[in-house]
């Protein structure tokens, strides 16, 4: 039975090429390569888009009494002038229970190469009931 069993798996291997559409090995012969590698995708074009968010990260950190910290960095890149009036003001929403807002740094970097920082009216904060 162990041999019949053999015999019909070394039958179907040496067919299942002719099924699959592969190339069955000539002896002598180099095999075809299949590749199977997709195109890229195109790039996305974002110029019709108010803004572009370039980096975002978010670090949090946890200590033994209960306490701990919420970072959260990002870098936004404004292509219109609706993406300047929707970062106008920025809202940060937050528990006032347990919660504590504190904006440590905010700059705005020109087109030109110079920066400034916002004056601390821009920023608001809205606690959760």
């Amino acid at each position: 039975m162990l041999s019949k069993t053999l015999l019909t798996l070394f039958f179907l291997a040496g067919i299942a090429p002719l099924f699959s559409g592969a190339q069955a090995a000539v002896p002598g012969q180099m095999p075809a390569q299949v590749t199977s590698e997709k195109p890229a995708p195109p790039a996305q074009d974002y110029s019709r888009e108010a803004f572009t968010i370039e980096r975002y990260s978010t670090r949090i950190s946890a200590e033994n009494d209960g306490t701990g910290t919420r970072e959260i960095t990002a870098e936004l890149k404004m292509l219109a002038e609706a993406g300047v009036k929707t970062f106008a003001v920025l809202t940060f929403t937050y528990t006032s229970a347990n919660e504590v807002v504190d904006i440590d740094y905010v700059r705005v970097r020109k087109s030109d190469g110079t920066s400034s920082r916002p004056r601390a009216t821009t920023f608001r904060t809205c606690p959760a009931k």
